[in-house]
């Protein structure tokens, strides 16, 4: 009899959050190891602590996968996928199986399982296979573990602070590098600007003489002083049109 499951991975799109996914992982070591509520439309949902939630999902691809299970059922499996390559979530869809031993068209229920958030919905027409075929046997299971899980939640959740603190120190000195970056840059525009209105100033000195007594430039009306060699507007030394016509004739 034929076991495989079809299975194919998914891109998201997305890249995943990975302080707050850790920042979430630690806090679920300290909450219940499994917490159930079934929502209207027969959504099952289904939250675990992160230490349970580890040993479950190798619970249900162990359940799933059995001869016993894929005697009446097909599994077609698919995982999201984020940018970097990590796998964020599983879906299993439960479809029945035909007296041929082919896949049929009729979906029983859906399994998502959410791997930052530790939590798992299930829903469909028959959820209550789900309830009697699996959800009573990983109950089982985190029963039988619950000692070593309790022990396993304080080991994961020492290694996920010493995780969490490693990645803040380095956004930490990765922000700290770009503001001096930033810093760096704006000194080097402000430099430019400083160098471009030195030139500019300079330009404008090279286009005329400038008056000792007003600080202007003189363009046309100025006469020079043959003891200083500077030039004077004919109105700063007190000439008038009158002084000037008077020199040339």
């Amino acid at each position: 009899m034929e076991t495989r499951t079809s299975k194919k991975s998914q891109s998201t799109g997305n890249t995943l959050n990975r302080p707050k996914a850790l920042e979430t992982k630690t806090l679920k070591c300290k909450q219940e190891h499994l917490h159930y509520e079934m929502k209207a439309g027969k959504n099952f949902v289904i939250e675990f602590s992160t230490g349970a939630y580890e040993l479950i999902k190798e619970k249900i691809l162990q359940l799933i996968k059995s001869p016993e299970f894929n005697l009446s059922f097909v599994v077609v499996e698919q995982h999201g996928v984020e940018l970097s390559n990590l796998n964020i979530d599983s879906c299993y869809k439960i479809f029945n199986r035909k007296a041929n031993n082919q896949p049929g068209n009729l979906l029983k229920f859906t399994m998502n399982l959410y791997h930052t958030t530790n939590k798992m919905t299930v829903n469909g027409g028959r959820v209550d296979i789900f309830i009697n075929d699996i959800f009573d046997k990983i109950c089982a299971e985190i029963q039988n573990h619950y000692t070593e899980l309790n022990i396993c939640n304080k080991t994961i959740h020492s290694q996920l602070s010493i995780i969490k603190d490693s990645l803040s120190n380095i956004i930490q000195k990765d922000l700290k590098r770009n503001q001096m970056e930033a810093l760096k840059t704006t000194e080097d525009q402000l430099s430019t600007v400083d160098l471009n209105t030195s030139g500019l100033q300079l330009a404008e000195s090279e286009d005329g003489e400038i008056c000792p007594n007003c600080e202007q430039t003189v363009q046309t009306e100025g006469i020079a002083c043959d003891s200083c060699n500077n030039w004077f507007h004919y109105k700063c030394v007190g000439l008038t049109e009158d002084h000037i016509n008077s020199f040339n004739n």
